[in-house]
């Protein structure tokens, strides 16, 4: 699953394999809060925090890509 493009991810294989740390989780806890996103735009999210990730050779989601992935989400980008 690691080969896989996040993009392409299930909802179930991105919860599985886009883990955060405690940070992210508060990062992520706070912009489901502040900004009422759904489950789907979780998901969206965490696949373009994954995708950041993979191109900046992180193993694993920091807090740059989320910030990254959240700012890109309310800027209105939509994964087609």
């Amino acid at each position: 699953m690691e080969d896989q493009d996040p993009m392409q991810m299930t909802s179930k294989q991105v919860r599985q394999s886009c883990l955060l740390d405690e940070a992210c989780q508060k990062l992520m806890h706070q912009a489901v809060r502040d900004f009422g996103l759904t489950s789907a735009d979780h998901d969206n999210i965490l696949r373009y925090a994954k995708k950041e990730a993979n191109m900046a050779g992180y193993e694993s989601i920091n807090k740059e890509c989320l910030l990254e992935a959240i700012k890109h989400h309310q800027a209105g980008y939509r994964p087609k």
